[in-house]
């Protein structure tokens, strides 16, 4: 299915922008600096990538984002991200606690067994989570979002989103922050296993 929405993206870009039309086409890598079509067409091949594409009246866009992303938060930036998670779960955290989310969108449609469903039914990991007094782990899903679960928190003010997951990825997203402010952060489907590994293991900005 991967394979297949891979190829419609491909040709929608080789015709929507081959098309008679005024608008410009304005590709980015991951740094914001300009591509060609032919560079764009290659890297979303690469599985280390993802994209969006976005239309406006002038132009169409698309820019390359990387699946799996290493950074860094301010101290202000967590500290305010500890406020406002304990103030919408109602829920202490201490400082030193490593934080984390999977966040969700709305998807435009709501089949059985949709990604937030499977994500958030899975009882061995919030066991994990219980068992390490060392962390917190929240579900929250964007503003507008009223999901069914009372495990999942709703990002009322949207400060979760404007932080750390501005665009739009459908099927989950994920991020991992350390007490010194060094994220790993997912965009887009992943596989839930996965994250206790990625918490224990070694990471950081550098």
């Amino acid at each position: 299915m991967k394979k297949i929405l891979l190829i419609i993206s491909i040709f929608i870009l080789g015709n929507i922008y081959s098309q008679t039309s005024n608008k410009k086409e304005i590709l980015y890598d991951i740094d914001w600096k300009l591509m060609t079509m032919k560079e764009f067409k290659e890297k979303i091949q690469d599985r280390k990538f993802t994209y969006k594409l976005t239309e406006n009246d002038t132009a169409y866009l698309g820019k390359i984002f990387l699946r799996e992303e290493i950074g860094k938060i301010s101290s202000k930036e967590r500290s305010d991200l500890i406020d406002y998670l304990e103030n919408i779960s109602k829920t202490k955290i201490d400082s030193s606690n490593t934080i984390v989310l999977n966040f969700f969108f709305k998807p435009a449609n709501s089949p059985n067994g949709s990604c937030i469903d499977n994500y958030t039914s899975s009882r061995k990991y919030r066991r994990y989570f219980k068992k390490r007094g060392n962390l917190a782990q929240f579900f929250i899903a964007q503003k507008g979002f009223k999901y069914e679960k009372n495990n999942v928190i709703e990002d009322k003010n949207r400060f979760i989103r404007n932080l750390l997951f501005k665009y739009y990825f459908s099927c989950g997203n994920y991020i991992i922050i350390k007490s010194n402010g060094d994220f790993l952060r997912r965009l887009g489907e992943y596989r839930q296993s996965v994250i206790p590994k990625k918490i224990d293991s070694q990471w950081d900005e550098s």
